[in-house]
């Protein structure tokens, strides 16, 4: 395991994260010693709740799923963040003047409140496209429930500010529809299954609404505790990497290469390789994270053929494609489609 994956499994996780899952446990009457022993997390953690790291809140996501399935845990876990469950990040959300101002706060603290993500925002044709993926690969079923965890929440939070607004939203999961899909569609009307990434789209004009709890003196010591955690946070990716990161994202058409990302870095290319090299990371490096992130959710559809697969990753001979699969994961593109759709 490399450095930066280390980094990445150890940033540490709001208290409110784990002690919301297992008050989901415990609604789901579990056996919630059992979920504690199974997570590897001490046996007093509910009397004594303290930060987790990121791959301590994983265990406990797998040892919830393993003794109570599914059901819909992200959906539940998310529509449980709303913004009052994130302190001073939060707060000042609460407290902004209008949403331009609030998903200005998003691009900057995202990284206090929503660990193991990224977050990209553009505007395309007068709608905004907030899209969400996480930072490294993860099995199916981690993916499915952090990226609805992640996007109920931030649907959640649009209903809290300025809940005029939220029928003009449109959210997108990047996985088929799970069999709990009806639910998900009673809370989120809007939501799409089986896209081709997980986002939140919503036209432009909205980022106007003015919201009623603005207070510019709360807002204000909201924003000095909110520059504090970031200060302190000697948790989060390395700045040029997860910047690299976050122009690393599919969308159909392939990826940027590495003239497109230094030119939106504002950098030269020697200049973003001795970065990413102070960081421990290469170009090479983090695109071959990002076609593998994104092979395992392309062979989740099963209408792609692996040739077409292949292509959309920018690997122009199957073969390649094949080689650098088995790499990643020790086994073929086949034999692991194979394994999802039993």
């Amino acid at each position: 395991m490399t450095s930066q994956k280390l980094l990445w499994w150890e940033q540490f996780v709001p208290v409110v994260i784990p002690l919301t899952y297992l008050q989901i446990a415990r609604e789901r009457q579990l056996d919630l010693a059992e979920v504690l022993r199974v997570a590897g997390l001490p046996a007093d953690f509910v009397q004594r709740p303290h930060e987790l790291a990121l791959y301590q809140v994983h265990a406990l996501v797998e040892a919830m799923l393993r003794l109570g399935g599914d059901y819909g845990l992200g959906l539940d876990m998310g529509w449980r963040l709303p913004p009052t469950a994130f302190g001073s990040f939060g707060q000042a959300l609460l407290c902004s003047y209008c949403l331009r101002d609030a998903l200005r706060l998003c691009q900057r603290y995202w990284h206090l409140v929503a660990q193991g993500t990224v977050l990209d925002i553009r505007e395309i044709e007068g709608y905004y496209h907030a899209q969400v993926a996480p930072v490294a690969p993860l099995p199916a079923m981690q993916h499915q429930i952090l990226m609805e965890t992640t996007l109920s929440s931030v649907y959640r939070g649009f209903q809290v500010l300025a809940p005029e607004v939220v029928g003009r939203l449109e959210i997108s999961f990047d996985y088929p529809e799970p069999a709990h899909g009806a639910r998900i569609l009673q809370f989120i009307p809007s939501a799409r299954f089986s896209q081709k990434q997980g986002q939140l789209r919503f036209p432009a004009e909205i980022l106007d609404v003015l919201l009623p709890m603005h207070h510019p003196a709360a807002l204000a010591m909201a924003l000095q505790q909110c520059e504090r955690e970031h200060a302190l946070s000697h948790h989060q990716l390395p700045r040029v990497l997860a910047a690299v990161r976050s122009y690393l994202l599919f969308h159909g058409a392939g990826y940027p290469d590495m003239e497109q990302v230094s030119a939106a870095l504002h950098m030269s290319c020697r200049s973003l390789r001795r970065h990413l090299r102070a960081e421990g990371s290469s170009f090479k490096q983090l695109l071959d994270e990002a076609r593998q992130r994104d092979a395992m959710h392309l062979l989740a559809d099963r209408r792609l053929t692996l040739s077409q697969i292949a292509g959309l990753l920018g690997y122009q001979d199957p073969a390649n494609f094949t080689r650098a699969f088995r790499q990643w994961t020790g086994m073929t593109p086949q034999r692991y489609r194979l394994g999802q759709l039993d």
